[in-house]
C-alpha cells in the first residue's frame, strides 16, 4: 500500500507499507503515527495491532486445544 501523508516543514511524503488492514480502497484516511526529526520513520497503529491480536488469538486457541489433548491423555 501507498501513503502519502503532510510532514511538518518536509511537505507531501509517500511511503509504501505492508498493511493488515481488510477492506481498504484508494484515498481512505488511515491514523498515523511519525517522528517529526524522521518523517519516514512512520507506523500504522491500527496495522500493528491488528497482527499483534491475531497472534495472541491464535496462541491462546491452540495453548487450550493443547491442554485439552493432555487431559484427555490422562
Amino acid at each position: 500500500m501507498v501513503i502519502s501523508y503532510e510532514a511538518d516543514n518536509h511537505g507531501t511524503l509517500y511511503v509504501t507499507r505492508r498493511s493488515y488492514y481488510p477492506f481498504r480502497k484508494v484515498g481512505d484516511e488511515l491514523p498515523l503515527w511519525y517522528d517529526p526529526d524522521e518523517p519516514k520513520n512512520i507506523k500504522l497503529p491500527f496495522s500493528d495491532s491488528i497482527s499483534n491480536i491475531f497472534t495472541i488469538v491464535l496462541g491462546r486457541i491452540l495453548i487450550s486445544f493443547g491442554l485439552d489433548i493432555v487431559k484427555k491423555n490422562k
